[in-house]
């Protein structure tokens, strides 16, 4: 009976707290619009969406935690001038997509349009300045201790073999694309990206910069990473599952297989040819494991072995770095959850990507040997890393379809002789 009063009382405690929020919540969007009926409140990860009706109108606001304004977004109707620029514009590079409609977006510092187009039941967001030109909004949710400017002043980002500041190319994702959770390059022009929600993993020309062929090897799951081994992909369900194609002679059947492994979320994947072997990322701890480690387990290709650890990952180990050599960050605990695993092709390191505070960990003969925080502003949510065989790097970021930030790879040039 005591257990059940204890139960009673959480629930009763959360549910008030989670009543405060929302009460503050309304209180701040009835300072916006005094008669709103609210339709929806969604607490996302780093903020907060409510959906009102203000008047007539339907309007979206977005909150950070501490209730300070984010965007607002409301239908809009554009004046014909700059209604012919954009129609121009998109009958130039989305001919046959057909405009569902346009909302006005303000926020503190910039408005914009947003433009909603649709082609054979594909919706895609398209954004434009308030004379009809493209725009590119950025991430609207910063919340970590560093920038891009704080990361320049430090002299040992300035050493690295990559300008993580500064990519030399940036492609932006379709929509399809926001939710790129995975990427593995397959040469100079060409990479396999899939995303979380869809079974089919999609081959970009980076080039042209369009997906121009797709390959339908499951329904809905959760898709990690993906890797290539020869002439097949592998693909990564978080519970451990890997799907198999043959992308040169695709039929569209997929083989698949669970790994027997004591973690519970996966969510890194790669094949290393020179070693015949997979590794695999844990991106949370073992079971019956201390919650600062994070293991990568090693399994052979076709072989009847059992997975070993290969590599263990210790948060307190990447906090002692942060602040030996990033004192001037202010970094509070630092997380390391992998999100993606990588070996460089030349210098055999070992990459590690993490969307948890944003890192890209690197070690060698499986010590750690360093550590780069991510610019918040270019990395919204890193999730993939791929290489080419020169050692080039890629490094996937995916959108927020809210946050006006979409799916994005980042490409870096290698500069011989440096991590």
């Amino acid at each position: 009976m005591r257990f059940l009063f204890l139960n009673i009382f959480i629930a009763v405690f959360l549910s008030c707290n989670a009543q405060d929020e929302k009460t503050g919540y309304v209180k701040k969007i009835m300072s916006l619009c005094p008669d709103a009926d609210i339709i929806e409140i969604e607490v996302k990860e780093d903020y907060v969406e409510i959906e009102y009706l203000c008047g007539n109108k339907i309007v979206e606001t977005g909150l950070t935690f501490d209730l300070k304004i984010i965007y607002n977004e409301s239908e809009t109707t554009i004046e014909n001038k700059t209604l012919e620029i954009i129609h121009k514009k998109l009958n130039k590079r989305y001919f046959g997509w057909t405009i569902d409609e346009f909302a006005l977006v303000e926020m503190p510092d910039t408005s914009f349009y947003k433009a909603e187009i649709l082609r054979d039941g594909v919706e895609e967001n398209l954004y434009f300045t308030l004379d009809g030109k493209y725009y590119k909004p950025q991430n609207v949710a910063l919340n970590e201790s560093w920038n891009i400017a704080l990361l320049e002043k430090s002299d040992l980002y300035n050493k690295s073999a990559y300008k993580l500041t500064h990519p030399d190319k940036t492609y932006e994702m379709p929509e399809i694309l926001t939710e790129i959770s995975g990427i593995a390059a397959l040469n100079e022009s060409e990479i396999f990206c899939i995303q979380d929600e869809i079974g089919v993993v999609f081959r970009y020309n980076l080039q042209n910069e369009e997906i121009n062929k797709m390959y339908r090897f499951t329904d809905v799951g959760d898709f990690e990473d993906i890797t290539i081994a020869d002439d097949k992909l592998n693909i990564l369900r978080s519970d451990g599952t890997i799907f198999s194609i043959a992308y040169t002679y695709f039929s569209g059947i997929s083989d698949s297989r669970i790994l027997p492994l004591n973690c519970m979320n996966i969510e890194g994947l790669f094949y290393n040819k020179n070693e015949n072997k997979y590794l695999i990322a844990c991106k949370d701890q073992l079971m019956n494991e201390k919650s600062s480690l994070r293991h990568v387990y090693s399994l052979k290709e076709n072989s009847s072995e059992h997975a070993k650890i290969d590599l263990v990952i210790d948060a307190n180990e990447i906090n002692t770095f942060f602040r030996n050599y990033y004192p001037e960050l202010d970094a509070e605990v630092i997380q390391i959850n992998p999100s993606a695993i990588s070996v460089h092709p030349i210098s055999g390191e070992i990459f590690v990507l993490s969307a948890s505070n944003r890192l890209l960990a690197i070690y060698k003969n499986r010590q750690l040997e360093c550590v780069y925080p991510l610019a918040e502003e270019l990395f919204y949510k890193p999730e993939g890393l791929s290489f080419t065989e020169n050692g080039d790097l890629f490094i996937s970021s995916e959108g927020n379809k809210k946050g006006y930030t979409g799916g994005q790879i980042h490409y870096f040039k290698w500069e011989n002789g440096l991590h």
